[in-house]
């Protein structure tokens, strides 16, 4: 062998050494790999490949609750759930008819929503939404009441209902022999209302009180569709009314429903319903331009303050969402993973921020004794203040409406009942405007004394009626006054001294005084208001068909004319008489409280500007008003008090309308003035303010009147007369003008 074959046959065997070697090596990695993979960290592995998709989890933040002064719950959140379903797990139809035709059955759904559902899980499967979960239902009953939130009972008995998803009615099964309608309690026994057959067949019945249905076959109306059985099992003990688990039965069934969860969410409860309506406002879902405009801060199917306190402090109430990233198999439904924090970098869960308590200057009880002294009067409102502080320890307005039903579970039936209301349900009265009539004298009376018009002494003759510029305004009292002096003229209601004190002073002093005592002014409070109007010659010659007349002064001067004022803003103008000058900002929020219970913010005493009237004519004209109470000639006089003074202005404005298309009734209440009344107590030190207006209400002193001294004797019995000892506040069957009660 040749010196040269030698040296290539090792260069050979170096080359395979290394290549072994290399092989080798590659080999020991790749065991090692797999050592690592599969011995080691294998489970980890196969729980990532199990892994279908990780979803985000928006996690709504609890509700601020909302308290009155004394700590009473006036806005509470009871747990609500709703079903979602995500349409990528759901892509193939045969798939999708097997998960809605479970839904359907135990919702139950109608054939409308069913349909409506398929076609918004087509839609998002074009338009590359398969990932965003379309919701099916809301406000699903579980072992809560959807009323209250309090505990549902289980029944000895349940009550078989059945559905029928055409015309979306549950009916209960009824023997074709039974002629009356049966209680509520699925015990056999009957009422005495007469059941009302559809038809001689007697397959369908009705109870026309309730509105309840009853069926003796197993299909709806026109024999074409099965009715769906449904199980009521559950009992409200505070209402009486029957449900059934919806929430249970789905998740007994998710596993057959992929891309079907339930939502947890939380649901506005208000204890007190009609009470504080207004004042609270009502809650509903957000829309689309509002997410935009808001971008992050809301989700899809969030609810937002439309009205109220809940409007005005939406953003302390609301709370920041937090988040929560979950595991899901291949069906969509959630499932544990112990990988979870790794693939999220460690951000797997954030926690919510609640919102933040509300409390209020409100005093419920109060506000409950405000409504029953409404109890029968179809229009109106009233507001308790304090006049030094401006707190509001009542505000109510009448007719009202609830709250809950108008915080997501509204009805068509419901919108247009309170909608069509003649006597307009949806608006705050406290806090618009109307022509206050006499009530408004104690601004014509301080523009007067300020300005050396009238004097202590001064009188003027009322003969029933005062002549100017070719017209005749006459006083209420069409005999006559005689000679009055100011306080006379408040005691009386004078109006021709009005009208002489008015022409003297003139159209835009009057309303310079005006602005002074606030009106056309928000008043303060968070909610929305309408400022109303205090009309100069500018304005008359701008809007008014035949511009600036001479005569619209003598209107004004007695609270009539194109003047209008809130009863928020009148109780405001006598606080500011009352406490010395002080225009002080009403409000109804006292503090807010976070989730840790720490006061992040204190309601204070603030002022917005002073009277610029002397406290020697703001006492003559207190003196005035105490007369129109303690005086017997006094135009309140009926409504003295026996164990502490109280002091007021009685109002009536002219307010006589016509409506087209008005019932008998209805055309009648319309031609009714405006009843006003403004209260407070003790006379010689006002620790409350009581203003009270019914819309259409007639005389003041009759109306308004009556009214305002329950509010005022409730108000002392509640110890806010400061160590007045009065009387006991009327009994609830009080009815002294044998009127009938309104809700």
């Amino acid at each position: 062998m040749s010196a040269l074959h030698r040296s290539e046959l090792a260069h050979q065997r170096r080359r395979f050494a290394v290549t072994l070697t290399l092989f080798t090596a590659l080999f020991v990695a790749l065991e090692a790999r797999f050592f690592y993979l599969q011995i080691l960290h294998g489970e980890d592995f196969r729980e990532r490949a199990r892994i279908s998709a990780i979803s985000s989890e928006r996690i709504p933040p609890r509700r601020g609750l909302i308290r009155d002064r004394n700590g009473e719950l006036l806005a509470t959140n009871a747990a609500s759930f709703g079903v979602e379903l995500t349409p990528h797990y759901v892509s193939r139809p045969e798939q999708r008819d097997v998960v809605l035709e479970s839904l359907q059955v135990l919702l139950p759904l109608s054939d409308a929503r069913r349909a409506e559902l398929n076609e918004k899980i087509e839609e998002a499967l074009a338009n590359r939404k398969a990932w965003e979960p379309i919701l099916v239902a809301r406000h699903l009953v579980s072992d809560t009441s959807p009323e209250h939130g309090g505990p549902l009972k289980p029944i000895d008995k349940p009550l078989a209902t059945l559905y029928c998803p055409v015309d979306n009615v549950a009916y209960l099964p009824i023997d074709a022999k039974a002629s009356n309608c049966p209680t509520d309690r699925g015990d056999g026994v009957t009422t005495r209302e007469p059941l009302v057959w559809d038809d001689e067949s007697r397959r369908f019945a009705t109870c026309e009180r309730s509105g309840r249905r009853f069926t003796t076959g197993l299909t709806c109306p026109g024999g074409q569709v099965e009715l769906i059985p449904n199980l009521k099992n559950l009992r409200d003990a505070k209402t009486g009314e029957v449900y059934s688990n919806q929430v249970a039965a789905i998740r007994a069934r998710l596993h057959e429903m992929p891309g079907v969860q339930i939502r947890t969410d939380f649901r506005r409860y208000y204890p007190n319903h009609y009470e504080a309506a207004h004042l609270l406002g009502y809650m509903n879902r957000v829309t689309a331009d509002e997410r935009e405009r808001w971008r992050g801060m809301y989700a899809l199917n969030d609810v937002i303050g439309r009205t109220g306190v809940e409007q005005a402090l939406e953003h302390p109430l609301r709370g920041e969402a937090g988040r929560a990233l979950h595991v899901r198999d291949a069906k969509g439904h959630r499932s544990e993973s112990q990988v979870i924090e790794e693939l999220a970098g460690g951000q797997a869960f954030e926690r919510a921020v609640a919102g933040q308590d509300v409390w209020l200057t409100i005093d419920i009880k109060l506000q409950e004794e405000v409504r029953k002294a409404f109890r029968y009067y179809k229009s109106g409102a009233a507001i308790v203040i304090t006049p030094d502080t401006g707190e509001v320890l009542a505000l109510y307005s009448k007719p009202g409406f609830d709250s809950n039903i108008w915080s997501g579970r509204l009805t068509k039936e419901e919108w247009d009942n309170t909608t069509s209301n003649p006597y307009t349900p949806l608006i705050n009265k406290a806090v618009t405007p109307y022509a206050p009539g006499s009530v408004y004298k104690i601004v014509t009376s301080a523009a007067a004394l300020t300005d050396g018009i009238a004097t202590p002494e001064t009188t003027i003759d009322c003969p029933g009626h005062y002549d100017f510029g070719g017209r005749r305004f006459h006083c209420h009292n069409r005999s006559g006054h005689g000679p009055v002096n100011l306080t006379a003229a408040l005691k009386l209601s004078c109006d021709v001294y009005y009208y002489r004190i008015g022409e003297m002073l003139g159209m835009d002093r009057l309303a310079e005084f005006g602005r002074r005592f606030g009106f056309g002014q928000p008043t303060g409070l968070p909610t929305r208001e309408r400022t109303g109007r205090v009309p100069t010659r500018t304005w008359h010659a701008e809007h008014t068909s035949l511009g600036w007349q001479p005569g619209f002064t003598l209107s004004t001067s007695i609270g009539q004319g194109s003047l209008t004022a809130s009863p928020a803003q009148v109780a405001r103008s006598f606080a500011a008489l009352l406490n010395g000058g002080d225009l002080v900002r009403l409000r109804i929020v006292d503090r807010l409280v976070d989730e840790e219970g720490r006061v992040t913010m204190n309601e204070r005493r603030e002022v917005s500007g002073t009277l610029d009237v002397s406290h020697e004519h703001m006492d003559l004209i207190r003196v005035g008003l105490d007369e129109v109470v303690n005086d017997p000639d006094g135009t309140g006089f009926d409504l003295q008090v026996t164990d502490f003074s109280m002091s007021g202005k009685t109002g009536t404005a002219e307010a006589a309308q016509v409506r087209a298309g008005a019932s008998e009734s209805l055309a009648r209440w319309l031609t009714e003035d405006h009843a006003w009344f403004t209260a407070y107590a003790p006379s010689h030190d006002p620790q409350v303010i009581i203003v009270v207006f019914v819309e259409h209400g007639g005389s003041g002193s009759k109306h308004a009147g009556p009214i305002a001294k329950r509010i005022t004797l409730a108000a002392e019995k509640l110890g806010y007369l400061a160590g007045a000892d009065g009387p006991e506040a009327p009994g609830d069957d009080d009815d002294p003008y044998g009127l009938e009660e309104t809700r």
